[in-house]
Order: C-alpha cells, then structure tokens, then sequence
C-alpha cells in the first residue's frame, strides 16, 4: 500500500571476519534490485586522507596481563535509553597495552578520541536523543596524586567528521582513576541529520602531570576509530590505522531514544509531501493504526487514519523535506549469533527509506 517503499529480501551470512555480506539480494517490490553489498551493524563516516607522518604518538605499556576489562556496560548509560549502538564487535573488553596516545613519557598532550556514526546503518531512526556515551578506560591517572582529571565529552550532528561545525552538546567533567574500566557519561542532544560524531577531549596534561589512555581492544570494528593531537601533528581527526595503530579500535557505545520525525507528513519517504502520500493516507482513512495502515499513515499517532491526519498533509503539502535515510532491519527472533549481536546468519527484510518504524 505504501507506494514508495522499497522492500528489499537478501540472505546475510555472518563471515569469520565479522563482516557480513549480503547474497542474492532481489527487489520483492517495485524498486531497483538491492546490489550486493556489506551489511554492517554499525555505520562508517570513510575518509581517504594521504598518508599522515606523525612523531610522539606511543602505546601504552602493559601493566598487567593483556586481556580484557570491563564486566558488562555501565547501569548509568543502560538505565537512561532504550536504544544503543556501537562499531565494537566487542564493546566491553578492554585490553591493556593496545592504546596509544599523543604523550611526552606518558605525560598526556591534548588529545581527541572519535568514532563517527551512521544511525540509519545501525537501524537507529533520526532524530535520535542521546542520552548517554559509555567508553572504555585503559588507564587514568590525576597527576601529583589528585586522584582525577578533567575530560570533555561533545557530540556533533553531521555526516562528516572533518566539517564537524559546531557540537549540540558539550559534557566537562573529571574522571576519576582507574584502568581497564567502562564509564558513562550522560550527555543530552538531538541528532537530526542521521549522523552523529562523539568527542572524547583529553586536555592537555603537562601541567598537572596527566596520563590519560582510552580504552580499545583489537577486535573487529564496523567502523573506524579516529585520533586528533595538534602536538603530534594531526590538527584534523584521523584514523588510527593511518597513524600506525591499526589493531586501536576504540571501545564506545551510545545510548539514547528515538526522537520526534522531523517530517511526519512525508508518509513513503520520497522527501517530499506530495500525492503519493495523500494517496497512502486516503487508502487507510478510517482505519486503526495498524497492519497494513501502520507505515505512517496515522501522523498525529492518535490511533486511528482520520481527518485530523488528513488536515496535517493538507497543511504541510508541497513541502521539501530533509533526508532521513532510515533503514530498518528486522531479525527473526534467535537468529542473531550470541557472540556476535552485530551480525545474522538469516534472511533480513531492509525497508529503505521509509517513515520511522
């Protein structure tokens, strides 16, 4: 009934790599066949800058056994949304040693930890409330004993991490000591665009004698994890690998809920409210908001496809609207691998561009 959705099926087969791909992948409906392509739990913001040389960037040296830290995620983060996402195939084991920071003797300069994110790639609709970031710890330590030091945390809504313009949120605070931990911050922001940066900020050290290694492991990322160090001769973010540590995937998860459709009226997601939609509306009218009237049709959300929806179409009618490129992927309930919740061995349904679930 909603005529300009794309329902796409494509088997998606989980690799030993913690990729997955899709296979023979047909349109079931109207539409271009869907191309064979990754399909990934988490989004990637991908930049090919030159080849970056860059002196004092060193590892941490281990303290202990390598391994993992970090038991589970941090209740604070867990409590404050029902949505969450990451790029970590393992987002809660940290392993000593792994990390690397822009630091004189392990003194830490100023340095900026990214990862960057697609919502609509982890199935996440837009606009998306955060409401917390959780991040792994490889090692803090207050200078001169003081038993803390400061750590910004700042979001940014965009797509591209290297015109980040300016953040929705900025959380400054202390971190406490510890090593191979996961912490939450609480941070409050709306994220329209369907892209989000986070912003881990580590002030400059020296002063206070600050060390400071962010947690990360060297398990499969979906994602790239990104280091800014104006001291170490990156003034612009840049990815671990480039920098020459590839196996430094920055442990992060964001946690948050599903805000409020910026464009309600744009029932099939054509980004433009038009008489596709006024089509889809009056099909429905009068019916409840459920199948097969359940894909936006009842704008208001007052239960029922009525004239109170139809004078909302009316009124925004003609309007443009901005992309939301949702992506919603349903999973037949025990198909996802427990060892690893980002990727399937089934048969995915992907709705492209349509109104949020």
């Amino acid at each position: 009934m909603n005529m300009g959705k794309k329902a796409f099926i494509a088997t998606v087969t989980c690799l030993a790599a913690a990729v997955c791909t899709t296979a023979g992948a047909q349109s079931t409906t109207a539409g271009s066949p869907l191309s064979p392509k990754e399909v990934k739990g988490g989004g990637v913001v991908s930049i090919s800058p030159a080849p970056i040389t860059a002196a004092g960037f060193q590892a941490q040296q281990p303290s202990g056994p390598l391994g993992g830290g970090g038991a589970g995620h941090d209740p604070a983060c867990v409590d404050c949304g029902s949505l969450s996402f990451t790029q970590s195939s393992d987002p809660v084991t940290i392993t000593a040693g792994n990390s690397a920071s822009c630091n004189a003797g392990g003194i830490t300069a100023e340095n900026s930890y990214f990862r960057a994110f697609v919502l609509a790639d982890h199935g996440i609709p837009s606009p998306f409330e955060v409401c917390g970031v959780q991040i792994g710890i490889e090692s803090a330590t207050g200078g001169g004993g003081a038993g803390s030091q400061p750590i910004d945390i700042i979001i940014y809504d965009t797509l591209d991490i290297l015109a980040l313009g300016p953040p929705v949120a900025t959380v400054s605070t202390t971190i406490a000591d510890q090593a191979l931990t996961l912490e939450c911050f609480q941070i409050a922001g709306t994220i329209a665009s369907g892209g989000l940066v986070v912003e881990i900020h580590i002030p400059d050290g020296g002063p206070d004698g600050n060390i400071f290694f962010i947690g990360s492991n060297a398990l499969p990322e979906i994602g790239d994890s990104y280091l800014q160090a104006v001291a170490c001769g990156l003034p612009a973010p840049a990815t671990t690998a480039s920098i020459g540590f590839p196996d430094m995937h920055i442990v992060m998860t964001v946690f948050g809920g599903e805000g409020v459709k910026i464009c309600p009226e744009d029932i099939n997601g054509d980004l433009v409210v038009n008489v596709l939609d006024l089509i889809d509306l009056l099909l429905c009218f009068g019916a409840p908001d459920t199948p097969p009237c359940d894909q936006g049709q009842d704008i208001n959300q007052d239960g029922t496809i009525n004239v109170l929806d139809l004078i909302d179409l009316l009124l925004a009618f003609g309007s443009d609207c901005p992309p939301q490129n949702f992506l919603k992927i349903v999973c037949d309930e025990g198909s996802v691998r427990p060892a690893n919740p980002l990727c399937c061995d089934f048969t995915w349904t992907v709705t492209n561009n349509g109104p949020v679930p």
